[in-house]
């Protein structure tokens, strides 16, 4: 997303994406987490790899670990990007270094106990952000379950044969962005042809109660309650599998050309666009079908609130860059104007908050 023009400023998955709040997180003391901090600022992988193994050494458990250093670590490192304090660049380093005191702590560390519980962790087609079910891949060896780690944006028709190979105890997707419910159905959809459960969630997920609606036969709390669910499926795989629902939607091809056609609508209205240049220009219409995209998001899943929390949280970076929030309100009313689609137009209306511009 960008300020209309001036250049992308985010991603909406820059933030935190991880739920894993939602389980213990232990209190290692400020020091700790503030000399954690400090390595990842200045990029040193080395010294962070280190203290992360020291602090596994001195008694720590990798889920402590992660709950009480590496992810508040990685979402101070977010929440500096998102108020201006830290580049892109900055961020890359930074979560660079979290990484590499994940891997170090995870040479480590040991398995649990053997389970005979089995799991597939993949990001949904799309998702880009890794970092998140990665924690939670470790959380779940740590307790000897036995977990096939497939990383970023897995495509389904690759992970079919995957999953007709190792016929896991289940499947675990998880999805940071809203953008991408059609990415985890379509996985969701996959492992069902096969008979193998799933497991939806994370940060696009878990605040609004979709997992079943994108087809998670169960929804457990927090990463304990993952382990235990998959504990009850090696005993007792489920009879019976849950059908994902998305409602019908605007189709990509249209909405980029309702960006164009929103492009000038502004441009009619704002005569500043008129010095725009071609790079400009796009990127403006980028940033249009980007609004448009969650709008849609919130329409397939039938949370009007996918859209209310991308805006407010919009409009909260761009307040941090000095770019008035009227900016995004301008391309949401251009947008209203050519937009046919009557649900997606409905969540369009009640954001605006300005009126039209032209």
């Amino acid at each position: 997303m960008t300020d209309l023009g001036r250049g992308p400023v985010t991603d909406l998955g820059r933030g935190p994406v991880t739920d894993l709040s939602r389980g213990p997180v232990t209190d290692l003391g400020t020091d700790t987490l503030l000399r954690f901090l400090g390595y990842a600022q200045s990029g040193d992988r080395r010294a962070a790899a280190s203290l992360a193994v020291q602090l596994l050494n001195e008694g720590l458990t990798i889920e402590d670990l992660i709950g009480g250093v590496l992810v508040p670590a990685q979402q101070e490192i977010g929440e500096r990007w998102y108020r201006n304090l830290a580049t892109v660049a900055d961020e890359h380093l930074s979560t660079a270094v979290v990484q590499a005191a994940l891997e170090a702590a995870s040479a480590a560390s040991a398995m649990g106990p053997p389970s005979r519980a089995t799991a597939v962790v993949a990001c949904a087609e799309g998702d880009w952000h890794s970092l998140a079910p990665r924690f939670l891949a470790e959380i779940l060896e740590a307790s000897g379950i036995r977990v096939s780690f497939l990383g970023a944006s897995t495509p389904a028709d690759h992970l079919s044969g995957f999953l007709a190979d190792r016929r896991p105890t289940a499947l675990v997707v998880t999805c940071s962005v809203p953008l991408y419910y059609e990415g985890v159905v379509r996985l969701t959809q996959t492992a069902h042809t096969l008979s193998i459960p799933v497991l939806v969630g994370g940060r696009g997920v878990t605040p609004y109660g979709l997992a079943t609606r994108l087809g998670a036969d169960a929804d457990p709390d927090a990463p304990a309650g993952v382990v235990a669910q998959l504990e009850q499926w090696a005993q007792t795989p489920p009879t019976a599998l849950v059908d994902a629902h998305l409602s019908e939607c605007i189709a990509d091809a249209d909405i980029d050309e309702a960006a164009i056609a929103a492009f000038d609508v502004l441009a009619r209205g704002l005569p500043l666009m008129a010095a725009y240049d071609e790079p400009q220009r796009d990127r403006t219409r980028e940033d249009l079908a980007y609004i448009l995209r969650f709008a849609r998001a919130a329409v397939l899943v039938g949370r009007n609130q996918v859209f209310s929390d991308f805006m407010d949280w919009q409009r909260s970076l761009l307040s941090a860059r000095s770019v008035p929030p009227s900016a995004l309100d301008a391309g949401v009313a251009a947008l209203r104007q050519v937009v046919t689609h009557p649900q997606v137009a409905e969540v369009l209306v009640r954001a605006s908050t300005v009126v039209d511009p032209g």
